[in-house]
């Protein structure tokens, strides 16, 4: 009977233990991030990102509200610039058309914090105008001539930022874009945020599109999908490498001609 009274009681003490070691493991995995994944569809319902903006820069309190009147509110467009805004360390952009104000803003916020970010995109629509391209290629550019330093744009007089590239003793710094030559339009639509986060789908990064398009956007964390973008990323980039650039080609792309005429039409820029 004593026996089996100690038998009882080990026999207790090891389910408790083993319980309390599953509790532990359960609560452990219950902790652990879950992988991103959301699916984002336009037209967007016109909201303010201002205040998401300046509390990203650190400009204004979560707590203190925007004083403009549009309504503040989550949207398509918030959640898109919130994913973008997640960034830390690098930004591929893989973009047909960019014109959108609110995308090209968090586009220079995140390289004036330091973000490594590069841009492929159409050498037909970069130059159309309201292209944010020009923007992203002016932010920031410095350079190294015999030992003195010169800034001009994001970081101000005398300050380099990471991610410089260094070439015949000159040092340059901004956003890195490079475009297509090739007959046909370069048109994909994605980005990759620290080479794991990767969003796609429809939508050109236009005000045309996010407010008027019926677009979607695939924001995804999965290891398999974002390596399989990323070397058509690396692709794209090496193979329009500037050096490679051939400035006076036999033949140009067959543009419409509308969309030679009608530069300031933001619709252009959204098909």
């Amino acid at each position: 009977m004593w026996r089996g009274g100690v038998a009882r009681g080990l026999l207790a003490l090891g389910l408790g233990a083993a319980l309390e070691a599953l509790a532990c493991w359960l609560l452990r995995r219950g902790r652990r991030a879950r992988p991103v994944r959301e699916v984002l569809f336009f037209p967007s319902r016109v909201t303010c990102v201002e205040g998401l903006l300046a509390e990203r820069a650190g400009a204004l309190p979560a707590w203190a509200p925007c004083a403009c009147p549009l309504p503040h509110c989550e949207s398509a467009l918030s959640r898109l610039v919130g994913r973008l805004l997640a960034a830390r360390r690098s930004l591929e952009l893989c973009l047909f058309a960019f014109s959108s104000p609110q995308l090209g803003r968090v586009v220079l916020m995140l390289h004036g914090r330091g973000v490594r970010v590069r841009v492929v995109t159409d050498t037909d629509y970069m130059v159309l105008a309201g292209s944010q391209i020009g923007r992203l290629r002016k932010a920031g550019s410095s350079f190294c001539i015999l030992g003195a330093l010169c800034s001009v744009g994001v970081g101000g007089f005398g300050k380099v930022k990471t991610g410089f590239v260094a070439l015949n003793g000159l040092v340059f710094v901004g956003i890195q874009v490079r475009h297509d030559q090739d007959k046909g339009y370069m048109h994909h639509k994605f980005a990759i945020v620290d080479k794991k986060v990767l969003i796609t789908g429809s939508l050109n990064w236009t005000t045309q599109a996010i407010q008027s398009n019926r677009e979607n956007v695939l924001v995804m964390e999965d290891a398999a999908c974002v390596n399989i973008f990323l070397a058509e990323f690396e692709k794209l980039w090496d193979n329009y490498n500037p050096t490679n650039y051939t400035f006076f080609p036999k033949e140009e792309k067959q543009v419409p001609q509308k969309n030679k005429t009608s530069l300031g039409l933001e619709k252009q820029l959204s098909k």
